[in-house]
C-alpha cells in the first residue's frame, strides 16, 4: 500500500514537472515571437543611416528585417548547406535554390551567365534587384542565374557547378567570385586550409553524436527549445551569451605554410573548374574579389584585425599562383573601387558597389569574346 502511494507521488511530481516545463516553453515561445515582431518593426523604421553604420540606408533596413525570418537552410551533400525556397518583398529564392534575379529567361535565344560565389554574390544587404547578377543582366543582354549562397567558398562553388552542369550550355559564361571566404574562413584556427566556414561546427556536432551519453543528448535537445533561445537572448543583453562562450578563434595564416595551402586550395579549385568548362566550350571568369583590406585610394569605414591578417597573408599568394599557373580565367578585382561602398568588415557592399562590380565583370566577359 505504501509502495503504491509512493509511486503515485512520484508520478504526480513527474506530471507537475512536465506541465511546468511545457508552460515555460510556451511562455518562451510567446516572448520570442513578441520580441521578434517588435524588433522587426524597429528595424524597418530605422533607416540605419547612423554614424556607426556608414553606407547603410533604407534598403539595408528592409533586407535586414526580412533576412532572419525568411532565410532558412538545410543540409546539402557535398556542398554543406543550401538556402530553402523563400518569398518576400526583398528576398526571393526559387525552387532551384537560386536567389531570383528577374532575368533568368529575360533574353530568349541568348546565352546565360551563371554566377557563383558566397554571400557577396548572393547579395547580403541588398534586395533581389540590387545583387550582382541582377545588375549585370541588362548590361550584357543575357540571362543571369545567381548560384551564390552565404559562406560558400571556391570548392563549394565547384561542387554546385558540377551538380548543375547539365543546365549550362556551350556558349554560356560561368563566373566564380571568390577570395574572401577562402582566406578568412580557411585561415581560422578552428578550420582547415581546405575546409569551409562550418567545418568546426560540424566537427563539434559529430563529436557529441559519437559520445552517445545522456548528458550530451539532453544538452543537444535543450539547445533546440524556445526556453534555451530565450535564455540566450537574455544573456546577450548583458553580454554573456552562451553562444559566445567559445575559445577565441585566431588566424593560422601568420604561418606562411598555412597561408600557402589556403591559396593553393583556391587556385586549384579555379583550375579544375577551368578544365571542366574549357572542354565544354563554356567561357569562364574566376574573379578575386575586392574587400576592405585590399582597397587603394580610400580608407574603408570597417576593419577587423583577424580578417585583415588573413586576407593580406593569402591574397598576394593567390595573385602570384594564378598568374604562374597561367589561368586564363583569372581576373584580379581587388582594387576596382574608387570609393567606399562597404557595409561591414567582411566584403559586403551596397547597391552602388554591386553596380561597380557588375560593370567590371562586363569588361572581363568582353575579354573572353
Amino acid at each position: 500500500m505504501n509502495l503504491t502511494r509512493h509511486l503515485r507521488n512520484i508520478a504526480d511530481i513527474v506530471l507537475v514537472t512536465l506541465l511546468l516545463l511545457l508552460l515555460i516553453e510556451g511562455a518562451s515561445f510567446l516572448v520570442i515571437q513578441s520580441y521578434g515582431a517588435v524588433q522587426s518593426e524597429e528595424e524597418e523604421a530605422n533607416s540605419l543611416e547612423t554614424p556607426g553604420k556608414p553606407n547603410h540606408g533604407p534598403e539595408q533596413a528592409r533586407v535586414r528585417a526580412e533576412t532572419g525570418e525568411k532565410q532558412k537552410y538545410t543540409y546539402k551533400s557535398f556542398i554543406g548547406w543550401q538556402a530553402e525556397p523563400a518569398e518576400s518583398e526583398t528576398i526571393n529564392i526559387n525552387a532551384q535554390r537560386h536567389r531570383v534575379t528577374g532575368f533568368e529567361t529575360a533574353f530568349p535565344d541568348k546565352p546565360t551567365t551563371h554566377l557563383f560565389g558566397g554571400s557577396t554574390m548572393w547579395g547580403t544587404g541588398v534586395t533581389d534587384s540590387g545583387t550582382i547578377p541582377a545588375l549585370l543582366a541588362p548590361k550584357i543582354s543575357q540571362n543571369t542565374i545567381n548560384y551564390g549562397d552565404k559562406g560558400y567558398n571556391s570548392r563549394q562553388n565547384l561542387n554546385r557547378l558540377i551538380d548543375g552542369l547539365a543546365d549550362i550550355s556551350e556558349g554560356d559564361t560561368v563566373i566564380f567570385y571568390d577570395g574572401v571566404n577562402d582566406s578568412m574562413q580557411n585561415c581560422r584556427s578552428d578550420n582547415s586550409p581546405d575546409g569551409h566556414s562550418r567545418e568546426g561546427q560540424i566537427k563539434d556536432l559529430m563529436e557529441n553524436l559519437d559520445k552517445h551519453d545522456f548528458m550530451s543528448s539532453a544538452a543537444t535537445l535543450f539547445r533546440q527549445t524556445y526556453t534555451y533561445t530565450m535564455l540566450d537572448r537574455l544573456l546577450q543583453r548583458i553580454d554573456i551569451s552562451t553562444e559566445k562562450q567559445q575559445p577565441n578563434i585566431a588566424t593560422n595564416c601568420t604561418d606562411p605554410a598555412t597561408a600557402a595551402a589556403v591559396a593553393r586550395f583556391l587556385v586549384h579549385n579555379w583550375s579544375a573548374t577551368e578544365d571542366i568548362l574549357q572542354a565544354r566550350n563554356i567561357k569562364f571568369v574566376c574573379a578575386l574579389q575586392p574587400n576592405p583590406y585590399t582597397a587603394t585610394g580610400f580608407v574603408p569605414a570597417y576593419s577587423e584585425e583577424r580578417r585583415k591578417i588573413s586576407v593580406l597573408s593569402v591574397y598576394p599568394l593567390v595573385q602570384k599562383l594564378a598568374r604562374s599557373e597561367k589561368l586564363a580565367c583569372f581576373a584580379d578585382m581587388t582594387d576596382i573601387f574608387d570609393r567606399d561602398y562597404y557595409l561591414d568588415n567582411c566584403c559586403h557592399v551596397n547597391r552602388d558597389g554591386n553596380q561597380a562590380i557588375a560593370d567590371h565583370l562586363k569588361i572581363e566577359m568582353d575579354k573572353k569574346r
